[in-house]
């Protein structure tokens, strides 16, 4: 009984030491999809796109900032005319 759980361990440990070895593979692969800063830059509509997607996602975030503090602020400020007890 000890040798097949010795078996087993043994089995267990080389399957891991498989799947470790294999996963320090090289896995270098080119990324088609992201352009350099000479492709980005361009053209005068490229630049307009970019400053456009950036002012976009900076105005999101502050929106989003500024919901979650009013949220908090009525949470506990009570409405006028309503006493806390």
């Amino acid at each position: 009984m000890k040798s097949f759980k010795f078996l087993l361990k043994t089995k267990y440990a080389l399957l891991a030491l498989l799947v470790t070895a294999a996963g320090c593979a090289d896995l270098s692969v080119d990324n088609q999809n992201s352009p350099t800063t000479d492709q980005v830059l361009s053209s005068p509509a490229d630049i307009e796109s970019l400053v456009q997607t950036g002012f976009v996602s900076w105005w999101q975030a502050q929106s989003d900032v500024m919901l979650m503090a009013c949220v908090w602020v009525r949470m506990f400020i009570p409405a006028p005319g309503v006493t806390l007890t």
